[in-house]
């Protein structure tokens, strides 16, 4: 049976990248699932990508009046939300000194306004056993050159979490925050593209990435789909000190019925008191088991970049979905 059978799932930003990837995704495991973006012409091109299973609704989500209509959509058709994935966003590209009025209101705007009013209008349509997925970034805790206002907004999110983790204590509904590292995304590359250094900065990030690559949007959808689990409370939990012992000679996991290997990204997890773990791709011992969690603790991700990013000092801005 498939993982998602039944499940109504509702994604924002996924005309494109990771929320694309995560709809293809969820529609393959059973899920009826819904989609927003603010270009039409993408979402056909991406209700065609999808197939069946879907349903676009065209909007802004810090429009609130296109967040309505939203809502009222899948409030008229199915009455329930089980997974709410508040992932559009957008970055800008100013330095100190030459951050604008407009690009601030705009990254905020969607960033933070867009996902707390996605998950607001969006929760009394859940119930117990529902999951909230939030993306963020691994910029939110670390120095980004001319990138100051879009990790702090990515910043705003891992406390948004943390704070409606205790807001939604005894409700059965799940708040966790997904952070990937540099992801090879349509709206990240074209941003890059526009500085005229696009090489030039992919070299830089996969340099500093330990896998040596950027993530691939379907690597994110995966973890977006683990997240996405009923059944994630339950699940094993490793102990995290015999998992950072095998993560330091190399050997990974030992216990379990998964062998772990590489990580692809980090996910911040509320219900662990704002805690992290990572997300691994395994080799199941036992085809029948779960996938775990690997721990309660922050680990570095294979794909998280392990220092700063140079950028050129001149504004561009790029969509994260």
């Amino acid at each position: 049976m498939s993982r998602l059978e039944g499940k109504i799932a509702v994604i924002t930003g996924a005309n494109s990248g990771i929320g694309l990837a995560s709809a293809k995704r969820f529609v393959a495991e059973g899920a009826h699932v819904y989609i927003t973006g603010r270009r039409q012409e993408e979402l056909d091109q991406a209700v065609q990508a999808i197939g069946a299973g879907v349903m676009a609704v065209q909007g802004d989500v810090s429009n609130l009046e296109d967040l309505d209509r939203l809502f009222a959509k899948v409030r008229s058709d199915h009455g329930r939300i089980d997974v709410l994935f508040a992932n559009a966003g957008l970055g800008a590209l100013e330095p100190l000194g030459k951050i604008t009025v407009s690009s601030f209101d705009l990254v905020f705007g969607v960033n933070v306004k867009g996902t707390i009013f996605t998950v607001q209008k969006g929760l009394p349509l859940m119930r117990n056993g529902g999951s909230i997925i939030l993306t963020g970034s691994t910029t939110a805790s670390m120095g980004t050159p001319a990138f100051s206002i879009y990790s702090a907004s990515k910043a705003a999110i891992r406390n948004l979490a943390r704070s409606w983790t205790l807001d939604l204590r005894g409700t059965g509904i799940r708040v966790n925050v997904l952070s990937p590292g540099a992801t090879a995304t349509p709206g990240l590359l074209n941003g890059l593209a526009r500085t005229g250094k696009k090489d030039a900065m992919i070299a830089g990030l996969i340099e500093q990435t330990p896998l040596r690559r950027m993530a691939d949007p379907d690597d994110i959808a995966d973890v977006a789909l683990f997240l996405a689990l009923s059944g994630i409370r339950r699940q094993q939990i490793y102990d995290w000190k015999r998992d950072l012992r095998g993560r330091r000679n190399g050997s990974g996991l030992k216990a379990g019925p998964y062998a772990a290997t590489s990580p692809t990204t980090s996910v911040k997890t509320a219900e662990t008191g704002g805690a992290a773990s990572t997300r691994q791709q395994a080799s199941p011992k036992d085809p029948t088991a779960v996938p775990p969690p690997v721990c309660a603790a922050h680990l570095m991700s294979s794909l998280e970049p392990t220092g700063v990013l140079h950028t050129p000092l001149r504004h561009q801005t790029f969509d994260e979905e």
